[in-house]
């Protein structure tokens, strides 16, 4: 989690490292409205011969969360993942104690696989349980539709 202004120095140097070394494709998420960064979202753990990859690394700001930049960010980075990538499979984990993230997910129709215990290390040494979501193509078609209609549509503004 982005905290503190250390947070952020790590989270966003990780960011260009991972990217610069392939691992990740890292998107920032600009608030069309106002013009101001609002976070950023990545794709990783790219699997191309599995036509597979994750959506996450995600970060907003506290002035941009539950304003729907999430849900329009992640609703156009499964348009692409799936539509010109060719995805057949996109994946999404989080801690498991993080529930509003579980909820967002669940919200737009990921389906929620299980939990791999004890994952990876957090900041302060914690053991983190990771759950893992995701939406298959056969799924989009579903998923499109409740990114568009369900709650907190109202508040996504189309790109220009």
């Amino acid at each position: 989690m982005v905290e503190t202004r250390a947070d952020f120095d790590d989270f966003f140097d990780t960011c260009l490292d991972d990217d610069h070394e392939g691992r990740r494709v890292v998107y920032v998420i600009t608030d069309k409205t106002t013009g101001r960064v609002a976070g950023s979202m990545s794709y990783g753990n790219l699997a191309e011969s599995d036509a597979r990859l994750e959506i996450g690394w995600s970060w907003l700001g506290r002035d941009f969360r539950g304003a729907g930049c999430n849900r329009w960010a992640k609703f156009l980075l499964l348009e692409q993942a799936f539509e010109e990538l060719g995805a057949r499979r996109v994946e999404f984990k989080t801690d498991v104690l993080n529930i509003r993230a579980r909820s967002a997910l669940r919200n737009i129709g990921a389906v929620e696989e299980g939990t791999l215990r004890s994952f990876n290390v957090m900041p302060g040494g914690r053991r983190r349980d990771a759950v893992y979501y995701s939406v298959l193509a056969a799924e989009w078609a579903r998923v499109r539709q409740t990114l568009g209609t369900g709650p907190g549509a109202e508040s996504m503004v189309p790109p220009a």
